[in-house]
């Protein structure tokens, strides 16, 4: 049994951050029974020397306790002086309070378990390593995501009568095996990433008293998929694959019926094998049929073998693969190759600004990004369970305690509006936790086929619709490539790069395939790059930074690290700044949008950028003023700050003297990457008779999704936003911050290491109009009057108060 014991004054993660409320991509699967034989290795360590950080807010205290499941007779029976009706577990004073988990770590399904068990840990540590004043101790069982697996880790962990609860099983195959052993011993069991629908149905046999699950039931994410199929695909025939595992057969199951019942053909239903590689004479038969898309929820690496075959066969050759949660790993790309090109795969997706904490410390402290899809899963599945133990646990006199089990299963049963990173959880009584938030369609691309990027980003969300454009299904013999990419293209203008080697490394707050502020500066960086040559600039980079302590943390680290030039793309970060620049006199720092480059502060190393987006908002509320009939506009901003408010300001200024006339709805959310948030103000503003749209910041692709299903204009700022909706996204005001970086890495490299204020303007060529050619040449016309009035200083940008 792998074995950790987290003490209060060791093993806690680096980086503090509170996790607290959030609902809210990124994904991996439950998986079962693939390759039973691979060797059991160590579960990985914990990170070393960390902080505490606050706990995400408790369970509420269940009003009612559901009843008590039946299968008790051959439960453990009471200690002496415990009450509990299938016993307690006595945990002596100076003894710690014992978690075990039951997880695939080795093996092809590894990264799936492995995944779990990072965010088990950095939920200990996050409680300090401690509950009710006892250490955590913590091991572990490599189930190998097989039956065989799951009954030797459930048989182990059955007779250690100090476990309290058990976070597992990966797959489900092994809960069908383990969970029998664990119920009659009185233990509980929640599992992040079993999602078979016989786990929880008390009518069939594989259900038992003390398991939950935190992630979806395959009831859900079997019928979103065929949904998906056939209402946006517009696909009306279709194959399945299965590899006999319970968890592919009902899934398929699942898909199969209500593609069926939603009115399309299902032309036949296959199964495969663990442990085949050849897949030509299953698609061969499959292809018989030629189906527009093959559903193939299985898992590495079989579902690796079926995709890259698939191309192989030329009666598929224009037949969209999907897969679902068991294939998104990132591993999945690379094993496929070009032939995946254009999937889809269904799975867990989580966002929101907690979440993005969590991945920041899950980062820094495992050294890569989440590897599958249900760790926020785990994370929430641990702390109910911290939270279950708190509520009943009895602390005695001196200093023991006594946990009731039938206690904690009541308690767990009874979490009621739980807030966690994966929503709000509310488990009923037969242990269904989730409430299906958590899930979306994803796409590969050339982005994480080709560059490795991951994980990628979602496609379509369930109850708001198309968020990126598709790809086409790779083609037999030569694949083809894919239509939208993850990022835009950099500034296609060929330049010319005369500098010596440098070091780059920029910290954002959200993702290089944002679509707005984020990736507008990477593109202008690889830009750079590809002119100056991969031997002369290097770049390094860390997405996702929103936390402030997560991000100076990763400045310091670079800074240490020798780069030459450290970016600090947000405003948020000027305070760690400062405080950091100082000690690296020789290496030069940025921020924006600011005009502060430290000088009161005696800081001399630090330039200060500020895009103009007052300019390109006035230029976009000219167009817009033309392009609207019902004169009214709508706005969806993040917060009036920073460069989201000079868009509006110039704005609202661009549509006034244009025509004042027309009104303008201004909506904040308050969130620069709430996609969901954004949706929702866009569809109020066209209930309000907006008939165009506009935002700033990440979260716009949410508001991007609502006017293509509206099929209303859509203005964009920072980068270029077509990919996403080419049908609706008529101009983009880009920011191309190609020179000014240039003159940052000029003047570093002249001695001059900071205290420059640089600007992105129209006359500098830092922002830059892209019209599409659908526009009214009129309002074109008028636009780009806007833009030479800006250069030469005949328009004057006055905000009016709001």
């Amino acid at each position: 049994m792998k074995k950790q014991i987290f003490w209060l004054s060791a093993l806690l993660i680096a980086v503090t951050i509170v996790l607290a409320a959030c609902t809210g991509a990124q994904p991996a699967a439950p998986a079962d029974e693939p390759a039973a034989d691979a060797p059991a290795t160590e579960a990985p360590a914990a990170a070393e020397e960390p902080a505490t950080t606050e706990e995400p807010a408790a369970a509420e205290e269940a009003t009612e306790a559901p009843e008590a499941a039946a299968e008790t007779e051959e439960e453990a029976a009471p200690t002496e002086g415990c009450t509990d009706a299938i016993g307690c577990v006595e945990i002596a004073a100076s003894d710690p309070i014992h978690i075990a988990w039951i997880q695939t770590v080795s093996g092809a399904t590894a990264p799936l378990g492995t995944d779990n068990v990072r965010a088990v840990e950095i939920a200990v540590a996050d409680k300090g390593g401690e509950l009710l004043g006892h250490p955590i101790e913590l091991t572990g069982e490599d189930s190998l995501c097989s039956a065989e697996g799951g009954q030797t880790a459930g048989t182990k962990i059955a007779a250690d009568p100090t476990v309290v609860g058990v976070i597992g099983t990966t797959c489900s195959s092994e809960a069908r095996a383990a969970m029998p052993l664990l119920s009659q011993a009185g233990l509980v069991m929640l599992s992040s990433s079993n999602t078979n629908p016989d786990l929880t149905n008390p009518e069939h046999p594989d259900h038992h008293p003390g398991y939950l699950r935190t992630a979806h039931n395959d009831l859900f994410q079997g019928r979103v998929a065929a949904e998906f199929a056939y209402n946006e695909l517009g696909v009306r025939t279709a194959a399945t694959i299965h590899d006999g595992s319970p968890y592919a057969e009902s899934l398929q199951a699942v898909f199969a019926q209500v593609f069926t019942d939603l009115g399309g053909s299902i032309t036949s239903q296959e199964a495969i094998n663990v442990g085949d590689t050849d897949m030509k004479a299953v698609l061969t038969k499959i292809g018989a049929d030629k189906p527009e898309l093959i559903y193939l929820p299985i898992f590495e690496p079989e579902g690796d073998f079926v995709a890259a075959q698939k191309c192989d066969v030329q009666d598929l050759a224009d037949t969209y693969l999907m897969g679902a949660d068991g294939l998104l790993a990132d591993t999945v790309p690379e094993a496929i190759g070009e032939c995946g090109n254009g999937m889809f795969i269904s799975g867990p997706f989580v966002k929101g600004e907690e979440y993005d904490a969590f991945v920041a410390k899950y980062t820094e402290t495992y050294g890569e990004a989440p590897v599958s899809g249900y760790h926020a899963h785990a994370y929430d599945a641990t702390n109910i369970l911290f939270a279950a133990i708190e509520q009943v646990a009895v602390q005695n006199e001196d200093g023991s305690l006594s946990i009731g089990r039938q206690a904690l299963r009541d308690a767990l049963y009874g979490t009621k509006d739980y807030k966690g990173l994966t929503g709000n959880l509310a488990c009923d009584e037969n242990g269904d936790c989730a409430t299906g938030e958590a899930l979306a369609i994803f796409q590969l691309t050339e982005a994480e086929i080709v560059d490795g990027n991951w994980p990628p980003q979602p496609y379509w969300l369930p109850g708001q619709g198309t968020v990126t454009e598709a790809a086409e299904p790779a083609e037999s013999e030569a694949p083809a490539e894919a239509t939208a990419e993850a990022t835009a293209e950099a500034p296609a203008e060929a330049m010319t790069v005369d500098i010596e080697p440098i070091r780059i490394a920029i910290i954002m707050p959200s993702t290089i395939s944002d679509y707005a502020w984020s990736q507008s500066m990477f593109d202008s960086l690889k830009a750079i790059q590809a002119a100056a040559g991969e031997d002369v600039v290097e770049i390094a980079y860390t997405e996702n930074m929103f936390n402030v302590t997560d991000a100076a943390a990763a400045i310091r680290d670079y800074a240490d690290n020798g780069y030459n030039l450290i970016i600090a793309h947000g405003a948020q970060y000027g305070t760690s700044l400062f405080e950091i620049a100082p000690d690296f006199p020789e290496t030069s720092f940025a921020w924006g949008t600011t005009t502060n480059t430290g000088a009161e502060e005696g800081v001399t190393n630090v330039f200060a950028y500020e895009p103009r987006g007052d300019e390109g908002g006035y230029v976009s509320g000219v167009l817009a003023a033309k392009l609207t009939e019902a004169k009214v506009i709508g706005l969806v901003g993040p917060v009036d700050a920073g460069d989201a408010k000079l868009h509006v300001d110039g704005f609202l200024a661009g549509v006034k003297a244009t025509d004042p006339e027309v009104q303008v709805n201004v909506s904040f959310t308050g969130s620069f990457g709430d996609t969901a948030l954004a949706a929702e103000a866009a569809n109020v503003q066209v209930n309000a008779g907006a008939d165009v749209l506009t935002g700033s910041s990440q979260q716009v692709v949410g508001a991007i999704g609502v006017a293509k299903e509206k099929g209303i204009p859509w203005i964009g700022i920072q980068a270029d936003q077509s990919p996403i909706a080419p049908d609706v996204v008529v101009a983009t005001a880009l920011y191309d911050w190609r020179n000014l970086l240039l003159e940052m890495i000029k003047s570093h490299q002249a001695g001059e290491l900071g205290g420059k204020v640089l600007q992105l303007t129209f006359a500098n060529g830092g922002i830059k109009m892209i019209y599409d050619d659908s526009l009214p040449a009129e309002a074109v016309e008028a636009a780009q009057a806007a833009e030479a009035g800006l250069i030469d200083g005949s328009i004057e940008i006055v905000a009016e108060p709001r």
